[in-house]
């Protein structure tokens, strides 16, 4: 099941997050891990990005996640992508 980060920050507390995140490791990149442990609830907390958490539910823990960044893309006028809209 997927959950918001917000969410389970709502119902878990940031003590309860952190338990969870700490039993998660990317298979290759431990910035990916950095980022979770280190950035995602501030930056959801600022509403800089939002964070999504797969949970597998009948064991409890945390199977993977992604982060959608709340930013807008400026795409350069010379670029043949600002022209196809």
């Amino acid at each position: 099941m997927i959950f918001n980060l917000s969410s389970l920050l709502e119902d878990l507390g940031e003590d309860g997050v952190t338990t969870l995140f700490s039993g998660y490791r990317a298979a290759k990149d431990s910035s990916v891990d950095e980022f979770l442990m280190d950035k995602a609830v501030m930056m959801e907390k600022k509403q800089e990005c939002r964070t999504y958490i797969a949970v597998d539910i009948e064991h409890g823990s945390m199977l993977g996640f992604f982060t959608l960044a709340m930013r807008c893309l400026e795409i350069p006028d010379e670029c043949s992508l600002s022209n196809s809209w």
